[in-house]
């Protein structure tokens, strides 16, 4: 059963205290209306703008020329897996961009050219491929870095899923996340074989996952769900947030306003 805890503690360490009372450190000064965030493996925080250009704000604060192309559309999904391969999503134009850890563009892979069409959303594999989300057909498709089909599932209407809105797709530890706007969270293996769905996780728009954990907001609140314990915890955060991530004891918010801050614990 499902049930509301209140410390963060239990969400990492001892360490980590409720930051109600700290004042927020802003991460990036030179960004101010941020669409959308997340933080690679190295605590690298990747920051989109509303106008849909990429930064990097990293712990050594290494300088970089920001990324940003105005032919390709509205950026839909980023994916950064991997630091070395940040993968670029824009839905308009049917098109993936990789960059590396400097921003620089690796390649521009338009979708047609591999005869794929009407991919709504696209996830990096853990073997340099992609997961491509198709909405007409209502399947996901593993290709390798050439566009190779490696293997697909089945149409979601066979499993009793139909018109399967995906807001999010990650593959994490052998797993592949979908995100969903009318089904919740759907788990599949490295196969594309559906494994299971979270209906309770419907509404969430972002997730962060943190070993058994998986971070996310709910209503402008910061929650954690467990997924041994199947409980979620609630966070003592700031309110009003649209996206929460936790690195080494450090919460970063994006919040409704379209600013980007982060709390730490108290000394």
């Amino acid at each position: 059963m499902l049930k509301y805890l209140i410390p963060i503690v239990l969400l990492l360490s001892s360490s980590y205290y409720s930051a109600q009372a700290q004042r927020p450190e802003v991460v990036s000064d030179t960004i101010h209306q941020v669409k959308f965030f997340d933080i690679d493996i190295l605590g690298q925080v990747i920051v989109i703008s509303n106008s849909d250009e990429v930064r990097i704000t990293n712990p050594i604060q290494r300088r970089m020329v920001p990324y940003q192309n105005d032919i390709l559309g509205n950026l839909t999904h980023v994916d950064v897996a991997n630091p070395q391969r940040i993968c670029l999503f824009y839905h308009d134009n049917q098109t993936i961009v990789l960059l590396d850890d400097a921003l620089s563009e690796i390649k521009l892979i338009d979708l047609g050219d591999w005869s794929y069409y009407d991919i709504s959303a696209v996830a990096v594999s853990n073997d340099n491929g992609f997961w491509l989300y198709n909405e007409i057909e209502q399947n996901i498709i593993k290709v390798n870095d050439e566009g190779v089909e490696v293997t697909r599932s089945l149409d979601f209407r066979d499993i009793n899923m139909a018109d399967v809105k995906v807001i999010q797709m990650k593959e994490r530890n052998n797993e592949l996340y979908l995100l969903t706007e009318n089904y919740g969270l759907m788990i599949f293996d490295n196969f594309g074989q559906y494994v299971k769905s979270i209906p309770y996780l419907k509404g969430v728009r972002d997730i962060q996952f943190l070993k058994n954990r998986m971070i996310y907001v709910r209503d402008g609140a910061g929650a954690a769900y467990d997924r041994k314990a199947i409980e979620e915890y609630s966070l003592k955060l700031d309110t009003n947030m649209v996206q929460l991530k936790i690195w080494e004891n450090q919460a970063y918010i994006l919040n409704d306003q379209g600013g980007l801050y982060t709390t730490r614990p108290s000394k």
